[in-house]
């Protein structure tokens, strides 16, 4: 008793569950959350490249999907699209040469200088073809470039970085990870969103991220602000939610780029965006549920603050997700995008104005994050550019050889932040690290210290060392003593 007692004065929780190892859906789940993290760290750089690359090209007024299917994105004075280009035609001849994939379209119209013309032939999916003659390869307008890819880019370089910061202060909660989880694949969609309507370098992770956001948002909405009461675990939760979102990706990615069923890409991202309307659609349902359980007020607070900014982020986009169940809809981001950011910032005007952040922790990851993600940014860079060129220029595998790569940054992240957690305390918590010292050797003598006078002493010194007080002063009761009796 006496340990116990001594032990909750200077604050040292008991070592019983030191040690012990999170459960296997934690593990998992962190994995999984630093995956996405670091697919969305490269597709800001992948992003950003393609775009940039892809503006400095002839634009023939027309976007393609990867399977040279014409994409229903399009604007005023696109040359293509005011001939008639539209999906779901799909491009089989330029200037009478046949095209069968994406590398050969690209050579035909870069190949060629702004202003010259060129003939294309497309098919429809009942097999009739229509030529188009004279389509002048123009430069791709300013103002689309704006509103196609530096709008959606910005709003996932915040998602991003709100999901950084996130992780960095509830990153060892199941709320925080979903979270955040939630916000690098967001991120990822935006930030690739340009790229797949043209480069198509990132197609596969934007794919796999749309397919997430379902049941990232469906576990988001059984655990923020705090876990549904009714619900004795989410462990069936994440299974069903997660399990869904993964049959989905596996779907996508066996026809993204079938050129033998060029329309069938479609189905998969009809069935992720459906399922991203029924996981908003749980949220904001879990929302109401919760206000209407009559919760404690700071919940009820937080709950009205985060059901209004999702519903008006998520109306926009939920009536374009709806709207795709019956016919493939135009996507208008300037419309859509905007509106997806009130709903993280929502979330952070509740955790800020409700105090649950630990700003001397955010400091601390702060330091220890940028320094980390700086170092694997220059690992990655290495290994995809530097190696991954050789390899491919040799081998022909440069694909499986940037996801071997990704895997490996993702293997060493865990200890690497560790190793970077220690150096950081050392350089600027000395003395956080030195009352940690000061403390643990104290616990170990409650293990074997059997003198209570010599104890008294020590837990005396240790007051001193952490506290800092200006006296000290330690009662304890008298051998022998009697209930109610005061002398001491």
């Amino acid at each position: 008793m006496m340990d116990t007692n001594i032990k909750r004065v200077i604050g040292v929780e008991p070592t019983a569950s030191q040690g012990n190892k999170p459960p296997l859906s934690d593990q998992i789940s962190r994995v999984a959350t630093l995956l996405a993290f670091l697919i969305a760290v490269v597709s800001v750089f992948l992003g950003l490249i393609s775009a940039l690359r892809y503006s400095e090209e002839p634009f023939p007024g027309f976007l393609v999907e990867q399977t040279l299917v014409v994409s229903n994105i399009s604007s005023t004075g696109w040359t293509g699209n005011s001939q008639g280009l539209s999906y779901p035609m799909r491009i089989i001849r330029i200037n009478g040469v046949p095209i069968k994939n994406q590398a050969e379209f690209k050579r035909m119209i870069y190949d060629r200088r702004i202003g010259q013309k060129i003939s294309v032939e497309v098919t429809t999916p009942d097999g009739q073809t229509q030529n188009f003659n004279s389509i002048e390869l123009i430069a791709f307008p300013a103002n689309d470039f704006l509103k196609l890819f530096w709008l959606p880019y910005s709003i996932g370089v915040i998602y991003l970085l709100l999901g950084f910061w996130v992780y960095w202060i509830r990153g060892d909660t199941p709320a925080g990870r979903a979270f955040v989880y939630f916000a690098a694949c967001s991120a990822i969609v935006n930030l690739l969103l340009f790229d797949l309507w043209t480069s198509h370098a990132g197609t596969i992770f934007w794919t796999v991220a749309i397919a997430q956001i379902g049941g990232a948002v469906i576990v988001l909405s059984v655990l923020l602000p705090t876990s549904l009461t009714f619900i004795a675990g989410i462990k069936w939760v994440r299974i069903l939610g997660y399990g869904i979102s993964i049959l989905l990706s596996i779907a996508g990615l066996a026809l993204i780029y079938n050129l033998a069923h060029p329309w069938a890409y479609v189905l998969p991202w009809r069935y992720s965006y459906i399922y991203a309307f029924l996981g908003l659609v749980t949220f904001i349902a879990s929302m109401i549920f919760r206000l209407r359980s009559n919760p404690p007020s700071l919940v009820k607070q937080q709950v009205r603050i985060i059901l209004w900014g999702g519903l008006i982020a998520f109306t926009p986009i939920g009536i374009w997700f709806a709207l795709q169940v019956f016919y493939n809809t135009p996507f208008d981001p300037l419309v859509l995008t905007t509106f997806l950011l009130i709903f993280p910032v929502s979330i952070a005007i509740a955790m800020m104005r409700y105090r649950m952040w630990d700003f001397d922790l955010v400091i601390r990851r702060t330091l220890t994050y940028l320094v980390l993600t700086g170092f694997l940014i220059v690992v990655y860079l290495l290994l995809v550019i530097g190696l991954g060129n050789l390899v491919n220029r040799y081998t022909g595998i440069g694909n499986l050889f940037n996801v071997v790569a990704t895997l490996v940054v993702v293997l060493i992240f865990t200890p690497l932040m560790k190793f970077v957690q220690r150096i950081v305390d050392r350089l600027f918590y000395k003395d956080r690290s030195r009352l940690t010292s000061i403390q643990q050797r104290f616990q170990e003598k409650l293990r074997t210290q059997v003198d209570l006078d010599e104890l008294n002493d020590d837990l005396i010194d240790v007051i001193q060392q952490i506290v800092d007080p200006t006296f000290v002063s330690l009662w304890v009761p008298k051998p022998g003593r009697k209930e109610g009796n005061d002398n001491v």
